[in-house]
């Protein structure tokens, strides 16, 4: 984030592939809580040239905090499964039935 561009951060574990936006989007989704997860800053340098900027060359910024979050961190106690393996461990055949019906509802016009 050493860029006076970043309005916007996202820290994520090391598990997570930050080149793809679905594996970012999924950490916020089921790792985040916006609180204790988030810190504001309500004013910092920013780009002159900012439309959104309240005053020139100011700036607010926000950190999300997207990593597995420890007890003492303000998280659970014990970390769930991701999503997918706790999908596929209650439901085995829900994603077989959706490959199986994709085309249905979603065709490729070949």
């Amino acid at each position: 984030a050493s860029s006076g561009l970043a309005k916007v951060v996202i820290v994520v574990d090391k598990d997570v592939n930050i080149y793809r936006l679905d594996d970012v989007m999924a950490s916020l989704g089921s790792r985040w809580q916006p609180v204790p997860g988030t810190v504001l800053i309500p004013q910092s340098q920013g780009v002159p040239l900012d439309p959104s900027a309240p005053k020139r060359g100011l700036s607010s910024r926000i950190i999300i905090d997207a990593t597995r979050q420890f007890e003492a961190e303000g998280g659970p106690a014990a970390l769930a499964p991701v999503s997918r393996e706790l999908l596929e461990e209650l439901a085995p055949n829900a994603f077989p039935n959706i490959d199986a019906k994709w085309e249905t509802f979603f065709p490729t016009n070949n």
